[in-house]
């Protein structure tokens, strides 16, 4: 009897273990458009891929028509995490991504990293813990076409 339950309770830690490993395997994608001729502080609503409610927010920092260079705070908020960044655009190019706060209200963050990928893209990664399990999550600006998207 003793033998058997030893094995049914290896049996479900396995599975446990094992779908942990899946759900850590998750990124999300959520899409925000932020439409660069408009300006101003835009606000998106979502769901990511494990079914979480996501605020992603872009805001303009130097609004006057005189700069050529541009800033912007890319911000996210996810279910036991926020994180924010900023980058500054030129002609259509981002030329630094910086500033990064990354809080993690429940749990905590095992890993997280800023950078600027290329001329159009920046990205901040991080794994956050929350108990027995870990998701990778991630916040990522693109120019493309007038825009800034963020996922």
């Amino acid at each position: 009897m003793k033998k058997a339950l030893f094995l049914m309770l290896g049996v479900i830690s396995l599975f446990l273990m094992t779908s942990v490993n899946t759900k850590a395997d998750e990124v999300e994608k959520v899409n925000a458009s932020y439409d660069l001729t408009v300006g101003g502080t835009q606000t998106f609503d979502n769901v990511d891929s494990n079914r979480e409610e996501i605020e992603i927010t872009v805001s303009e920092e130097n609004t006057s028509p005189l700069l050529a260079n541009k800033a912007y705070t890319a911000s996210k908020k996810g279910s036991g995490w926020n994180l924010s960044y900023k980058i500054n655009v030129n002609n259509n190019k981002i030329t630094s991504a910086y500033g990064l706060n990354a809080v993690a209200t429940a749990g905590s963050f095992t890993s997280s990293s800023l950078n600027k990928i290329s001329n159009t893209t920046a990205q901040w990664k991080g794994v956050h813990k929350r108990g027995l399990l870990s998701n990778n999550v991630s916040c990522t600006a693109t120019i493309s076409g007038g825009s800034l998207q963020v996922t």
